[in-house]
């Protein structure tokens, strides 16, 4: 719903038969569960594309791996070793479906930090297994609404947050808005952010998704308008960027992050995007709450990754979610999916050294179709130099800023 290359990765999925998908434990193997010496968990994510669309996200499984080592070189988890196994799902239905198979056959402890294109069909095999399931970045309606999923984003509240900002610090803002299935729910969260925000919008604009020439847009986009909310993929900005600087648009550019601005898009049109508006999840790259995955990707991932990647992070974000919450536990206590999902359901504030807000899993969010989400906040990065891709906290604004009950008043 939000990125945009994910819901194209729905869509072209094609539906073939598959055998077990191979999934590879921290040590390099399949393993299965042991709850008195480590912690087992699986990440399921589409790591390759056999079909060569290229919908893969091969850092999501770096990310999980070096966080394993880095966590496993440092005692464990309260000195209990990790074995993440790390399930390939090849952007494929049944694939996907032999991970989960295989999570509950491994008697994995959770499913954690996970995203695929056809996570549909991962809570219907792990339900029965009673199996937490931590999506990093929520894609069916089950991954937002079933008792056993806990996702640790916010993405969605991204849509308001935009909106937010731009109506609080723009007077004529225009909204350009990609043409997808979800543009009439995504353009009501926007626009009641922007009313959140004590502003109006100028105009809407609609991208079309094969335009080849974006001049036309551009010219009408600056007419009048102060700032532009751009929501999109970073395909779309690619192209349209240059239009817009061609145009001689001053704009400041209000957008998503790693989409439609940040990194790498302010690298790209440093012009175009110094100063704009980054409304995220997460706290600036530029924040000491990155130290650790800077060390962490920088011993044990690959030189061939940029791990300042929104999934990547995303991806880390899940695993810290997890690793605090096993911290938490008693040591006495075996790490079972049973203990796992109990500790859950019962804890209130869990900290993440301020990655995100803390978590309180005892309270669903009160909106039909994204009960399951527990953390509702956005946070605002201004590009200070967009040249070498520097963002930093927004002047002004918490350092979360809640969303939820505007989105509500948008999408409920």
């Amino acid at each position: 719903m939000i990125l945009t290359r994910t819901m194209v990765a729905i869509a072209a999925t094609v539906i073939v038969g598959g055998s077990l998908a191979a999934c590879a434990g921290s040590n390099g193997g399949t393993a299965s569960g042991d709850s008195s010496s480590r912690v087992t968990a699986m990440v399921i994510t589409d790591r390759t594309d056999p079909s060569g669309n290229s919908f893969a996200y091969p850092k999501n499984g770096s990310v999980a791996q070096a966080w394993a080592d880095w966590v496993n070189a440092h005692g464990g988890i309260n000195g209990r070793k990790v074995n993440l196994i790390i399930c390939d799902a090849q952007v494929n239905a049944n694939k996907t479906a032999d991970c989960a198979r295989e999570a509950v056959q491994d008697h994995v402890s959770a499913v954690v930090a996970s995203y695929a294109a056809n996570s549909a069909v991962i809570e219907p095999i792990l339900a029965p297994a009673k199996i937490p399931y931590t999506s990093s970045y929520p894609v069916a309606p089950s991954d937002y609404n079933a008792p056993i999923d806990f996702p640790t984003t916010s993405t969605p509240f991204i849509l308001s947050g935009m909106g937010y900002i731009a109506g609080k610090l723009c007077k004529h803002p225009t909204l350009m808005s990609l043409q997808q299935p979800s543009l009439e729910f995504n353009d009501k969260a926007i626009t009641a952010g922007v009313k959140a925000g004590g502003g109006s919008l100028v105009r809407t604009i609609v991208v079309p998704q094969q335009v080849t020439d974006y001049a036309p847009i551009a010219s009408q986009a600056i007419q009048g308008s102060d700032c532009l909310i751009v929501y999109g993929g970073i395909t779309m900005a690619s192209a349209l960027y240059p239009a817009l600087e061609h145009a001689g648009a001053t704009q400041r550019i209000i957008g998503l992050n790693s989409q439609t601005i940040g990194h790498p898009v302010d690298e790209s049109n440093p012009k175009l995007t110094q100063d704009g508006i980054n409304a995220g999840i997460f706290p600036p790259y530029s924040s000491p709450v990155w130290n650790n995955y800077k060390a962490m990707t920088a011993k044990y991932g690959s030189k061939k990754y940029d791990y300042q990647d929104f999934g990547a992070q995303l991806t880390y974000g899940g695993l810290l979610v997890f690793q605090n919450l096993i911290a938490s536990m008693p040591t006495s206590m075996p790490v079972t999916a049973a203990n796992v999902l109990a500790t859950l359901k019962s804890t209130t504030s869990l900290s993440t050294g301020g990655l995100f807000p803390p978590f309180n899993f005892t309270k669903p969010y009160g909106v039909s179709g994204f009960t399951r989400l527990f953390d509702q906040s956005v946070t605002f990065s201004l590009v200070k130099t967009a040249s070498v891709g520097l963002e930093v906290a927004l002047p002004g604004q918490p350092q979360f800023t809640p969303m939820g009950a505007i989105f509500a008043k948008g999408v409920g």
